[in-house]
């Protein structure tokens, strides 16, 4: 009897990842594209320890934007922010990523550190540069705005599409805004893969089933993290001031924007993509499709694999077990 009892409290444990439940998001079904074994890691709860440089300085920067940005919005400020005020907002969004990532390692602090100097360094200027511009053509609607729509998929099932989307703008014809960090950008390739690229789509996507119109087109807005390097000798101070300074004489190269239109025709043939890959990963949710590891992705430009202590040596001791599936969607 007690062993009925036990099977039936294991049966209606929680789990921690549910399709039905907890919906997808971007970030998920590229990984799951990228490798299904390593989707598979994310959906059981592991994470790695470690906190790349690249999107430690995207989450400073877009932390920024959207606080000041906000304060446009509801015209608490009506002036170019000065490097006071810029630092004051970096602090505020560096005790949020430590309250984000708990627990992170030294390498990840003094990586904190750096991505705060030169955010601080290079953000008054990227207002600077685009502020009259944007007062005169940018009209926010809503700004890091979370979206959970219901959707079904060809078989009817349902789930749901959650993500952030960066700000969308205008009044009568909508656009968005996405904001990117890169420390190279080609404008060639950019330009060649943008109109299609997956993140962009999707938040035009979920554009469209909010506000109930398809949106004109996405500002893609691109902010270089700079390449110097620290002196031997030279103070942190030195340092900022030397990013601010070369900042400051080269606009163009750490600011870009590119606008890309996109029609009714562009978000049907997403739309018919999107539901075949949905079908798809919910009959892999469901155990109707493979797992296994994409040996292509296991290392690249960008370094190795996150998981990949996971699939070559079973090591869990520099991952951690996370308590929500979402991290970047829950309130802090």
């Amino acid at each position: 009897m007690k062993a009925k009892v036990r099977k039936k409290a294991v049966l209606r444990k929680k789990k921690f990842y549910d399709y039905k439940r907890d919906g997808v998001t971007q970030s998920l079904l590229i990984t799951w594209m990228t490798c299904r074994m390593r989707a598979k890691w994310f959906l059981e709860g592991w994470s790695s320890g470690k906190v790349r440089v690249a999107l430690t300085f995207g989450t400073i920067v877009h932390g920024v934007l959207e606080h000041v940005y906000n304060l446009v919005r509801k015209k608490k400020i009506t002036r170019i922010p000065n490097a006071k005020l810029i630092s004051k907002i970096v602090k505020r969004v560096e005790r949020q990523w430590l309250k984000e990532n708990p627990g992170v390692d030294s390498r990840a602090l003094e990586d904190l550190d750096m991505c705060c100097l030169i955010a601080e360094a290079t953000l008054p200027e990227y207002f600077r540069f685009w502020w009259k511009k944007d007062s005169k053509e940018i009209t926010w609607q809503r700004l890091e705005q979370k979206f959970s729509i219901p959707f079904v998929d060809k078989k009817g099932r349902k789930t749901l599409i959650r993500g952030k989307k960066d700000g969308v703008f205008g009044d009568d014809v909508l656009r968005l805004f996405e904001t990117k960090t890169k420390s190279k950008i080609n404008l060639s390739d950019l330009m060649d893969t943008l109109f299609f690229e997956f993140q962009v789509c999707l938040y035009l996507w979920a554009v469209k089933r909010t506000y109930k119109k398809t949106p004109k087109g996405v500002y893609y807005n691109i902010i270089r993290r700079s390449s110097l390097r620290k002196k031997k000798g030279e103070s942190k101070l030195q340092f900022k001031n030397r990013i601010a300074e070369d900042v400051k004489k080269r606009p163009r190269f750490y600011f870009v924007r590119l606008k890309v239109a996109v029609t009714k025709k562009d978000m049907a043939v997403f739309e018919s993509e999107f539901e075949n890959i949905i079908t798809e990963y919910i009959d892999w949710c469901e155990g109707k499709l493979g797992t296994y590891k994409n040996t292509s992705a296991c290392s690249n430009k960008y370094g190795k694999c996150s998981s990949l202590g996971l699939c070559s040596k079973q090591d869990f001791s520099s991952y951690k077990k996370r308590k929500v599936v979402f991290r970047e969607l829950e309130d802090m």
